[in-house]
C-alpha cells in the first residue's frame, strides 16, 4: 500500500472528526452594558475562547479593571467599548477602577 495514500486518509480523517465534533467552533462577542453605574449582565456567562465587550452607556466615565491584574481599560466615556478575550475556564471578578464599589463577574465555562 502506498504511504501516501494512507497519509492522505489520516489527514481527511482528521479534517472530518474536526467538522463534525464542532472542535473549530467560532468566538462569540458578548456586551456587557455599562449604565447607571452597574455592568449589566452580572455575572456574564461565557464560553472559553470568547470576547467579552464592555460599552459604557453612562454619563460618568468608567475603567474596567480585573482584580487579578488580566485586564484594564482604558476611562469610557459614553458610546465606548473595550473587549477582552477569555481564553482560560474559571471566575474573573472586576470592577470600576474609578468607582471601586462597582464590581462585576464574567464566568467563563
Amino acid at each position: 500500500m502506498n504511504l501516501n495514500f494512507i497519509r492522505i486518509g489520516i489527514i481527511l480523517l482528521v479534517i472530518g472528526v474536526s467538522s463534525v465534533c464542532g472542535c473549530t467552533q467560532e468566538k462569540q462577542t458578548n456586551t456587557i452594558v455599562i449604565q447607571n453605574s452597574t455592568f449589566k449582565p452580572n455575572p456574564m456567562y461565557v464560553k472559553t475562547g470568547d470576547v467579552v465587550r464592555w460599552t459604557s452607556q453612562d454619563n460618568t466615565p468608567h475603567k474596567i479593571v480585573s482584580d487579578t491584574g488580566n485586564f484594564e481599560s482604558p476611562d469610557l466615556n459614553n458610546g465606548d467599548t473595550f473587549t477582552y478575550t477569555f481564553d482560560k475556564k474559571g471566575e474573573f471578578n472586576y470592577h470600576d477602577g474609578l468607582n471601586s464599589s462597582i464590581k462585576g463577574k464574567v464566568i467563563v465555562g
